[in-house]
């Protein structure tokens, strides 16, 4: 997959970026995604368009080991693998005797669990990108404030502060979204 990479770029200086980026990240990018995805096919798949966006960006990215760049494969990958998922979703038309095992499983109780799963993944979503971003670091990749600190090029109050913000905002939007 790295010569089709390669191909896409057009000097060494690059080339050796895409090598380096495919090196340092392709494992924690593939991890994340199937997190996300939970199937490996897809996974790879997000993986590969995560790389293309991040080719298209190159611009964007300076030192591979530094926290900037690992923040925004992060993103990159984080984006494109909840675009897959928000796809697929849209694409799943099961039949619901299909879908669960009516002799096993609490069909009620697994829809209010994904429905409440679905109306926090949406509120998440309908933040401001900055917010967003801070509580996927902290909360789905289990990021130290430290760690996101260096992420997003801010000290650790700031990002602290930050953090708190984006959680109020969260809590506002959901009882907003849960009394209607």
């Amino acid at each position: 997959m790295l010569s089709f990479y390669l191909s896409m770029v057009e000097t060494d200086e690059e080339r050796d970026l895409v090598t380096r980026l495919y090196y340092t990240y392709e494992r924690m990018m593939y991890k994340i995604a199937l997190g996300v995805l939970k199937n490996p096919h897809d996974a790879e798949d997000a993986v590969s368009e995560a790389f293309i966006r991040l080719i298209k960006n190159l611009d964007k990215v300076s030192d591979v080991g530094s926290g900037k760049c690992k923040g925004f494969v992060i993103i990159v990958i984080k984006n494109v693998s909840i675009d897959m998922y928000n796809k697929r979703k849209q694409d799943e038309h099961l039949d619901i005797d299909e879908a669960y095992d009516i002799s096993g499983g609490n069909v009620e109780e697994d829809f209010i669990e994904k429905y409440d799963a679905d109306v926090i993944h949406n509120t998440i979503n309908s933040l401001k990108d900055e917010y967003r971003d801070i509580l996927t670091m902290r909360y789905l990749y289990d990021m130290t404030i430290d760690d996101i600190s260096h992420i997003v090029g801010m000290t650790y109050d700031g990002t602290n502060k930050r953090l708190h913000r984006a959680e109020q905002s969260l809590l506002s939007k959901l009882s907003e979204v849960i009394s209607c």
